[in-house]
């Protein structure tokens, strides 16, 4: 039996899978910042550069840089004491440069010049609270904000320009605390504080439009300002997946991927498994629960899950300072 086994075998390579390790490197802790509310990497960096990431908690956004010694070193510090900031998120203008892009309590959008030390301008709009925000995968200069005004607002970071407005009758009914592009920039998903999740449609002629007028609209030239768009309508409306706050939204391909504060993460789709998306209308009430992922001690809200740049890993971290990798 043994011979006969060796035989089977004779000249079959053993199947070697790489596994990576990964080991605590270091800690940084910034004076008068606590809580810390969001962390973003900046992943537009040309190679062989240190990775470079952000933080936002209290009044203070800092830049930090990871050092080849394995060790954190600070940047840039900004500090407003009128301010405290929730969110944060990286771009680049239109020489390359990076902008960093943070926001909070005011509802002012603050752009930072890392390269300058500069915070060179300022967005206001919101009346309240801005609690994401997020730049467009394909318009680095356009930046997507979510407020507890029960908005979404589209801006131009380079102009100035207020370009659309997503809210009004049949849009959010309280906070909104999540948004997400999907990968090539024709829709945004959002979800709040009432249990919805909502999908919007970017590629509508009147928003291609106004964005299209929004790159070439200097206010100094003109006497009245820039017609704003407001889409009162989503395409897609459900409270179906989730019976409390929406925290986190993310798309996964046409799926969409969600997180409430029941202990439970849902992958599910607008409409019918096999309805695609642009055959949904704003009428449409049915979503398909594709899995359910189950996960421990997540009942408080403002947790959120984030993925890898191939969306094959999950990861979130729970009230008790546990992390879940999926």
């Amino acid at each position: 039996m043994g011979n006969e086994e060796t035989s089977k075998n004779k000249g079959l390579k053993p199947e070697i899978q790489e596994l990576t390790f990964y080991k605590y490197g270091c800690m940084v802790q910034v004076q008068g910042v606590k809580p810390v509310f969001d962390v973003k990497f900046h992943l537009n960096l040309k190679p062989g550069e240190p990775n470079i990431f952000a933080a936002v908690g209290s009044k203070r956004v800092t830049i930090f840089q990871c050092v080849p010694e394995g060790k954190i070193k600070v940047l840039q510090n900004y500090s407003d004491s009128d301010d405290t900031f929730y969110c944060c998120a990286w771009s680049s203008n239109p020489k390359g440069e990076p902008i960093l892009a943070a926001a909070g309590e005011r509802g002012c959008i603050r752009l930072l010049s890392p390269g300058t030390g500069e915070c060179f301008n300022s967005l206001r709009g919101h009346p309240n609270s801005i609690n994401d925000m997020l730049f467009h995968p394909r318009k680095p200069e356009l930046v997507l904000t979510a407020s507890k005004d029960h908005s979404l607002r589209l801006w131009n970071t380079v102009t100035s320009v207020l370009v659309a407005i997503f809210g009004g009758v049949d849009g959010h009914r309280d906070e909104i605390l999540t948004l997400d592009f999907n990968i090539d920039g024709t829709r945004i998903v959002s979800g709040g504080m009432d249990h919805a999740i909502k999908i919007w449609n970017l590629n509508k002629p009147e928003i291609l439009l106004a964005i299209e007028k929004s790159t070439r609209f200097i206010p100094k030239r003109h006497s009245k300002a820039f017609p704003t768009v407001t889409q009162h309508v989503p395409d897609f409306t459900t409270r179906n997946i989730h019976g409390n706050y929406v925290d986190c939204v993310r798309w996964f391909g046409n799926f969409i991927i969600s997180k409430s504060v029941q202990n439970q993460i849902q992958i599910w789709k607008a409409g019918w498994p096999l309805q695609p998306l642009d055959e949904i209308t704003p009428s449409e009430t049915h979503s398909t629960i594709m899995a359910t992922l189950g996960i421990e001690d997540c009942t408080i809200w403002y947790i959120r899950f984030c993925m890898d740049s191939m969306k094959k890993i999950l990861a979130l971290g729970n009230e008790n300072g546990h992390i879940f990798v999926m």
